[in-house]
């Protein structure tokens, strides 16, 4: 797999390229138009940005959502992610997701157990 970067946008391109075929809106295709002119780039390139862009933020959804229920555990949502736990606790915390649901008793157990020597 090959990487290159293109200012802040990170693309990978794997050596074989898999051709995709989909209808898309109007307005879809005036946003990809849109990127094409920015990033001075042609049509498939932008679209391919646009995916990877968009499947990174899937990820990161998906996984702060499973965790957010309970689903997964902190590593596993990391893993789903594909970030590092510790890109994922900076995630969290940008992202104000609270994971971690205590009851006051459960703090309250929490905070005597600490306390012990």
């Amino acid at each position: 797999m090959l990487k290159y970067t293109n200012d802040d946008i990170s693309i990978r391109r794997e050596l074989t390229l898999k051709p995709i075929t989909t209808r898309i809106p109007e307005e879809l295709d005036r946003e990809i138009r849109e990127v094409m002119m920015f990033e001075k780039a042609d049509k498939a390139t932008a679209v391919r940005k646009i995916l990877e862009i968009g499947i990174d933020e899937w990820r990161k959804r998906y996984a702060l959502n499973l965790l957010k229920e309970g689903k997964v555990s902190f590593n596993k949502a990391a893993e789903i992610a594909k970030l590092t736990v510790w890109d994922l606790a900076e995630l969290l915390k940008q992202r104000r997701v609270e994971w971690v649901e205590y009851t006051s008793e459960e703090l309250k157990n929490l905070s005597v157990n600490l306390m012990k020597p």
